[in-house]
């Protein structure tokens, strides 16, 4: 389907995760220092005193106002600030439980509500680890949350390790929360957790957040916390002390830690909020010298981020913050509990107290605010009682991004779909195109869609339901639940091929004389014959007493506003009733019609056909057999005087006919209720309004106009796609005025970036096609953007596909020199292909009709190549393989047109007429099979079934234009070499210049330009041009552009080594090549360590290596060789002689991080050595 999402596939600087995490970039630089005692619970306000203090000496004096604050008036303020939010958080409530504050009784029922809503079920083992410990803490019990034992789903889940460290590391505090016992044969135990905590410590004391990532301070200090009550046995003091000295020689002269992220580095208050708690778990204080630099605490520097409404920011000069206030609550509470001597934070075994049933005072001066209003959190859906219509809304990244949105509820506004609110809620975050059924969110918070592979983007469910179509027709309803996930596969990962709502079981019996009239209609359950074969199918009951025309209208109005969306797993042996709340569609299942308990599933699909009376209910698994026949049921207006005609049937969609089956309508209530004995799509027809007219094949010059017109129509309003003025443009029609200028527009707009190399790709070809010049179009060269695009493969094939079809529609040169080349994408196009002549996505997967007949249409252009040659007789033996006896294509199970699309252009591309023999089957050719999926308004469906989609049509026309120039000899449809007129436009002339030029060092100056001219370093942002000079270079990155001076291509195919290293990595196919080469090694045998920061000495050596260079003295004499490892010396002396590093004053600075301005003189130099 090109670049369609036939799935249709849809934090601040980054989000603290679920359980505090943030993903550090930090390095293995220190070594650990002795190990240090557990300090009895006194506090020293100031280094130079030795007098006992209480907690409040520890102050720090407001910027706005002089006004001095203390630990106790913190925790008071950041309260308040808490209790300001009409719902409360876990971390918020157990703050506050463990500051002694009053916890609204409603805060207990609400988790007892979200958890009985949920039925106990969560995806992900921190859920129940956070809610076991905001319940412990406000006095419940975790072992019985409405009906449910939080605990037992602890010690028991098959996903601890999913989360990396955090779900161990949680689920040792739980159970240590109020000392619960686990039995012999749980799955975890405190032994398994501690030794699997302990085994993952890296052996400077620090912590991942997943095995062999790198460390990261918040876990660690996590780790730390966790470990504590065990810290008497030998081998866990060792492992705690290592993790203390660690955190000691990371503190940073502020009294605080560094976070790096893409560039920017920061001090993020959660970190140091996260260490307290640690130390005080541990009998360590916080204020002690180890934890003082240059006079500054972790209390100072914790503090320093205080605002003046007692919240805390999360970097300093930020606006409040409710995450980093909430763990800045529970920092202070961990100190003030230790410099009291109370049991740590997180030890509530003493917290018998349940909540406040009183709501809190609201004198002035009083600490609360007023109770009354039921308390909000940031993670459990909403479960106040609202008085206007809400719904829950969350998005959540991947394993490394996590928590973006926690669920929250959300206004529900007039008219509202999945998309608006999202859009909504985080604004400029989402980005997307299209709009209404093409709209389509491309990235969320920066997270898009292949950045974790091909097979990766954003998905959106509601009410567990993954639904096959935008987000932007969706229409929620009050109290949905609407949560937009980032799925790795496709959804497989998500369960989105299963909806998630059950509901209860019970029983029904057909009445007698029901089922008397099915039985005497004379049509049997296991009906094939179409509704044009068949004469009786519906015996009507009380048709004196039909409905009338408002009773008609009512039921048209409340099932409007209703989608079914229903799955239910139903056992063998007893009858079962599967049904949704306004009793739309009914299924009765009788026992042993199946063999086996099995999951149904009935969802409502929006569909318009003229025939439908109701809407299409698809019933799950499709295709499902059942031993005796089973009852359907569906409640209908009935609004037609011929209630014969109305019939209940299931569509055949290899046909597109309807075939009925026995049925009976109670015209009174609107209920008609049908027997069969098989799953598939059924709805409620009128057969007087469906057409019997057999579809012929119209004029190819007719069809071809008649779409043309559609699409220019729809692009009245500027909504003009690439693809759309692709197609109209190889067709001869005219684009609508200004359409070159708009796409000049928004590259400019753009700084001519784009995420995907597809996105350089569609324009390209859209610009060519329309008469411009896609070498220079608004000051940009696309061409040249995409030969060099480092990221040709991260969406599979479809890259290197495209990229040839865009190098081809002009005969654009490609210089040798360029990272991707003609020759480069045939090679390594051709190796992607399977066994059996099909091409995947991604190698080594199954084979895709899509995939497979774009990389026909690709190659096409070089068949006097053998091994093209070879490659493309066998692809297109496999299409005519897979053919549908109609003529048509599946993929992914589903039968659509733009497979069918793509097959006609490639068939033509390579000169087959796509009604050769070998693609006409039993009952059409692929032609004809297209034209089954018009749609009466003239447009084409993406199912049959559906109406008119607008990629689908677009497709359509560009495969009919592809078959209209092979049937008259014109070139082919990608081929734009004939004459056109072209656009008339003012090209951008103005040189590009970094927007942080000014933060470049003269001395740098020419350099960097010349690196990004010649596409050896990039900019560092995708929405502006900004170089970055003082950021400093990662081993990843160093090997990217050694590998690019020496003309090596990625080793994409090489076999994973390194577990930080993975194929879904920008940097993967570079890594490899350099490890191949003996360039780099990993600094363990498993772990590559790719963001580590590269110093001048390690530059060195990756140098020398890299190019052979031989030093002529065995040392390097620079005055500060003592700084430097031996080993070193040589690599140093040897890239001195090339005069490549040369230092200054006589010294190297062995030890200091290369930046990307120092990474760009070097460059430069090596470039011009091996090109002289």
């Amino acid at each position: 389907m090109g670049f369609r999402n036939t799935w249709k596939k849809y934090f601040a600087l980054f989000t603290i995760f679920f359980l505090f995490i943030s993903t550090v970039l930090g390095f293995s630089w220190f070594q650990p220092k002795p190990a240090y005692a557990s300090i009895v619970p006194k506090i020293r306000g100031d280094l130079g005193s030795d007098t006992t203090v209480t907690p409040d000496t520890v102050t720090v004096q407001e910027q706005s106002t002089g006004h001095s604050v203390g630990i106790e008036e913190a925790i008071q303020t950041a309260s308040q600030y808490a209790l300001s939010h009409n719902q409360l958080s876990e971390w918020e409530a157990i703050g506050l439980a463990r500051a002694g504050q009053a916890v609204p009784a409603s805060y207990l029922e609400s988790i007892e509500r979200e958890v009985a809503a949920a039925k106990g079920q969560y995806r992900k083992v921190t859920d129940y680890e956070r809610i076991a410990l905001a319940v412990k803490a406000v006095g419940g019990d975790p072992t019985a949350i409405a009906g449910y034992n939080f605990i037992e789903k602890i010690y028991n889940n098959s996903r601890m390790t999913n989360q990396g460290l955090n779900g161990p590391i949680f689920a040792l505090i739980a159970l240590d929360c109020g000392d619960y016992k686990t039995p012999e044969d749980a799955q975890w135990n405190r032994e398994k957790l501690i030794a699997y905590i302990v085994q993952h410590q890296y052996a400077d004391g620090s912590w991942p957040l997943s095995p062999g990532a790198e460390s990261n301070l918040d876990i660690t200090a996590m780790a730390l916390t966790s470990l504590a009550p065990y810290k008497n046995r030998p081998e866990v003091q060792t492992v705690v002390d290592k993790a203390v000295a660690y955190l000691s020689a990371q503190q940073n002269e502020t009294g605080g830690y560094t976070f790096r992220f893409l560039g920017d580095v920061t001090e993020p208050s959660e970190t140091t909020a996260q260490v307290i708690i640690a130390l005080t778990a541990n009998g360590i204080d916080p204020t002690s010298a180890a934890f003082t630099k240059s006079g500054k605490n972790l209390l100072h520097h914790l503090l320093s981020y205080r605002q003046s409404d007692g919240g805390f920011v999360h970097v300093a000069g930020g606006k409040t913050d409710r995450m980093a206030t909430e763990q800045a609550l529970q920092a202070l509470v961990a100190y003030d509990l230790f410099t009291k001597g109370k049991s740590p934070l997180y030890r509530f075994a003493a917290q018998p107290s349940p909540p406040t049933s009183e709501k809190p005072p609201t004198e002035p001066g009083s600490p609360l605010p007023d109770g009354s209003t039921p308390p909000e959190g940031g993670t459990p859906p909403n479960t106040p009682v609202p008085v206007k219509k809400t719904i829950t809304l969350s998005v959540i990244g991947d394993s490394q991004r996590g928590v973006i949105l926690p669920a929250q509820s959300v206004e529900l506004k007039e008219g509202d779909t999945a998309y608006t609110v999202l859009r909504r809620m985080l604004g400029n975050k989402v980005e997307s195109r299209g709009s209404g059924a093409t709209l389509y969110v491309e990235a969320i918070d920066g997270l898009g869609e292949f950045d974790r592979g091909p097979q990766s983007g954003w998905m959106y469910s509601v009410n567990g339901w993954f639904p096959n179509y935008s987000a932007g027709i969706y229409m929620l309803e009050d109290g949905d639940v609407v949560a937009w996930r980032y799925t790795l596969d496709l959804g497989k990962d998500l369960g989105a091929y299963f909806l998630a709502d059950t509901y209860k079981d019970g029983t029904f019996s057909i009445p007698a004389h029901v089922e008397n009239e099915l039985n005497r209609i004379g049509l049997t359950p296991n009906n094939t014959q179409p509704i044009s074969k068949v004469a009786t199918t519906t015996v009507v009951l009380n048709a004196a007493e039909r409905m009338d025309a408002r009773q008609a209208e009512q039921i048209k109005q409340s099932l409007a506003n209703h989608t079914v969306s229903l799955q239910q797993s139903v056992s063998a042996a007893v009858e079962s009733v599967i049904k949704d709340n306004m009793d739309e569609v009914q299924l009765i299942v009788p026992a042993q019609a199946l063999s086996k308990t099995t999951s149904l599933t009935i969802t409502e699909q929006m569909v318009q056909r003229p025939e439908l009376v109701s809407g299409i209910y698809d019933f799950g698994p499709d295709g499902t057999k059942f031993n005796k026949s089973i009852y359907i049921m569906i409640k209908i207006p009935i609004e037609t005087e011929q209630l014969h005609a109305l019939v209940l049937a299931w569509l055949d969609e290899q046909k597109n006919e309807w075939i009925p089956i026995p049925a009976v309508l109670d015209a009174k209530t609107g209920i008609i209720i049908g027997k069969v004995d098989h799953f598939t799509k059924f709805a409620v027809i009128d057969r007087s309004k469906v057409e019997k007219t057999a579809q012929s094949i119209p004029s190819l010059d007719v069809e071809i106009e008649s779409l043309c017109k559609r699409i220019l129509a729809n692009a009245s309003d500027g909504n003009l796609t690439e693809w759309g003025a692709f197609a109209l443009a190889r067709a001869g029609r005219k684009l609508p005025p200004g359409y070159l200028a708009s796409i000049e527009k928004m590259l400019r707009e753009k700084n001519g970036q784009f995420r995907k190399v597809t996105d350089y790709e569609r324009i390209a070809l859209a610009v060519k096609a329309a008469g411009g010049n896609p070498a220079s179009i608004g000051g940009y060269n696309l061409i040249e953007k995409i030969y060099n695009h480092e990221h040709m493969t991260i969406q599979g094939t479809n890259g290197p596909i495209f990229a040839l079809l865009a190098f081809d529609s002009g005969k654009y040169e490609i210089p040798n020199h360029a990272r991707w080349t003609r020759n480069t994408l045939i090679d390594w196009l051709v190796q992607q292909q399977n066994p059996n002549g099909g091409f995947p996505l991604v190698k080594g997967e199954e084979s895709n009709v899509d995939i497979t007949a774009m990389a026909i249409t690709a190659l096409s252009s070089y068949l006097e190549k053998k091994d093209v040659k070879q490659a493309v007789d066998k692809a297109v033996q496999w299409l005519s393989e897979v053919q549908l006896k109609n003529g048509g294509y599946k993929l992914f199970g589903d039968e659509n047109s733009e497979s069918v699309s793509q097959v006609i252009i490639a068939l033509a591309s390579v000169g087959i007429d796509p009604k050769d023999a070998r693609f006409v089957k039993e009952e059409g050719d692929v032609v004809t099979s297209l034209f089954r999926f018009k749609q009466a308004d003239g447009g084409y469906a993406h199912f049959i079934g559906q109406p008119a989609d607008k990629m689908a049509t677009e497709q359509a026309l560009m495969a009919l234009v592809a078959y209209d120039r092979f049937l008259t000899g014109k070139e082919k449809l990608y081929q734009i070499t004939e004459t056109q007129a072209q656009a008339t436009f003012d090209t951008d002339t103005t040189p590009m210049r970094f927007v942080d030029e000014g933060a470049i060092s003269d001395w740098a100056m020419a350099a960097v330009y010349q690196a990004y001219e010649k596409g050896l370093m990039e900019s560092v942002s995708e929405v502006e041009q900004r170089f970055a000079p003082k950021q400093a270079m990662t081993r990843a990155q160093l090997t990217v552009l050694l590998m690019k001076l020496r003309n090596e291509m990625p080793a994409v195919e090489a076999k994973q080594v390194f577990m930080d290293v993975t194929p879904e990595n920008w940097y993967y196919g570079y890594v490899m090549k350099a490890r191949e080469k003996g360039i780099v090694q990993g600094v363990t045998p498993s772990s590559f360590q790719p963001e580590q920061i590269v110093s001048r000495q390690e530059m060195a050596v990756m140098i020398a290596k890299a190019f052979g260079l031989s030093p002529a003295l065995k040392q390097a004499s620079f005055r500060d060789n003592d700084r430097a490892f031996r080993q070193t010396l040589p690599y140093i002396q040897a890239v001195r002689e090339q005069k490549i590093m040369v230092g200054a004053d006589d010294a190297f600075y062995p030890d200091v991080p290369v930046t990307r301005e120092m990474a760009a003189v070097v460059a430069i130099k090596l470039y011009e050595k091996m090109n002289k």
